[in-house]
């Protein structure tokens, strides 16, 4: 109640700060409670946190007072994302009971917020809090994709969709943050300290797994990601422009260069190869960049170029697999591919079975041939608004 009344009198930074140490000295709270004081839902306010309350966080988190597994576990309690995902629709603006009707604008400058606290090395403090923020990352991903699955499609969530894609996005940096701190990577490959030697070439094989999934998402999704907010851009702001200024900004430790990968000081990075060279041809592939762009983005003449079929489209794919069945066993193997087209391949893996068709040839006796397609997929290369098809994971 101390928090919320220092939100109805909008303190400024300066006086809640100075406030902070006598109400904790009055009224001593551990951190998961301070925290979800501040971003949950009451009666005067039920639609969006209030616009002060990141800086409050911030502040809090600068003063130690709350940590930053505390604050993602109260977001994830109260967010919207939560139940868009369990009720597979959400109408905009319109709260769900004791969860906020809109929250992923806060949620964004949050994550961004702690991703910045986490790589300049002042998060997570001890093994425990790492293990705590690993686990509350993984929730987070899991609920946040979920949501956005849930909310593919659906007309009447309006802008709320480009704000979840926008934290979705955020969330990427965040875990990228995480996955690349010390302290995380040792609890990991430690298993949370000497439990015996098969817990620990356990951890190394899921933090492998983690690896893979993460950069499978920086490459397979964020450019569809990517795509769909470059709509909503007005010259001359362009989607070229936005991702030459993120790569900037991002650490090369984190998202290794050209040059970085012979470095033999880099042997610790979270991405010890092409993960940069991989996402900017991906985002090649969606018509985000140009080709002859790359080579300045990364610094260096790239070694790879783009796929050979171009980009996948979802039906051609479809209608490749009810033709020859053979085509859905060889796209399988692609869904590993770190190339931009696992969208359109899953969707069409996932859609093709529901084909009275294709469950004949499936289900015949005759072996699938493992020959290669008569239709290659469709290539459309540039500029993504050329397909009607927004293929999505």
């Amino acid at each position: 109640m101390v928090a919320f009344a220092g939100l109805v009198s909008r303190l400024d930074n300066d006086t809640f700060t100075s406030y902070i140490p006598i109400l904790l000295s009055q009224h001593p709270l551990p951190p998961s409670r301070i925290a979800e004081i501040f971003l949950e839902p009451n009666d005067s306010r039920i639609l969006a946190p209030d616009p002060r309350v990141p800086r409050y966080i911030q502040i809090l988190l600068t003063l130690g007072t709350v940590n930053a597994p505390a604050i993602l576990r109260a977001l994830l309690r109260y967010s919207t994302a939560g139940a868009s995902a369990q009720d597979g629709q959400l109408e905009d603006g319109k709260a769900k009971e004791g969860r906020w009707g809109n929250s992923y604008a806060t949620e964004e400058m949050l994550f961004y917020r702690i991703a910045k606290f986490v790589s300049s090395g002042f998060a997570p403090k001890g093994n425990v809090e790492a293990g705590e923020l690993l686990l509350v990352l993984v929730k987070w991903m899991e609920t946040s994709l979920s949501a956005y699955h849930a909310a593919q499609g659906m007309l009447e969530l309006g802008g709320m969709m480009e704000e979840l894609t926008a934290q979705i996005m955020a969330l990427g940096t965040l875990a990228i943050a995480v996955l690349e701190n010390d302290g995380v990577m040792n609890v990991i490959a430690k298993g949370r300290g000497a439990r015996g030697k098969d817990l620990n070439a356990t951890s190394r094989n899921e933090r492998g797994q983690t690896i893979t999934i993460i950069r499978s998402f920086l490459i397979n999704k964020i450019p569809l990601l990517l795509t769909t907010l470059s709509s909503t851009l007005f010259p001359p702001l362009t989607a070229e422009y936005c991702i030459t200024e993120a790569l900037n900004r991002v650490d090369t430790n984190a998202f290794p260069t050209l040059s970085n990968m012979f470095d033999e000081s880099s042997n610790n990075n979270m991405f010890s190869d092409s993960v940069r060279q991989d996402f900017c041809f991906a985002c090649c592939l969606h018509g985000l960049i140009e080709e002859s762009s790359i080579e300045t983005l990364l610094g260096d003449i790239p070694m790879q170029s783009l796929p050979a079929g171009g980009r996948y489209v979802k039906q051609d794919l479809v209608q490749q697999c009810l033709s020859d069945p053979g085509r859905a066993e060889a796209l399988i193997s692609e869904l590993g591919n770190m190339d931009g087209n696992v969208g359109a391949v899953s969707q069409a893996i996932t859609e093709t079975p529901s084909s009275p068709n294709f469950l004949t040839k499936v289900t015949s006796p005759e072996p699938w041939t493992t020959s290669p397609p008569k239709n290659p997929p469709t290539s459309t290369v540039g500029s993504a608004a050329s397909s009607t098809t927004n293929p999505a994971v």
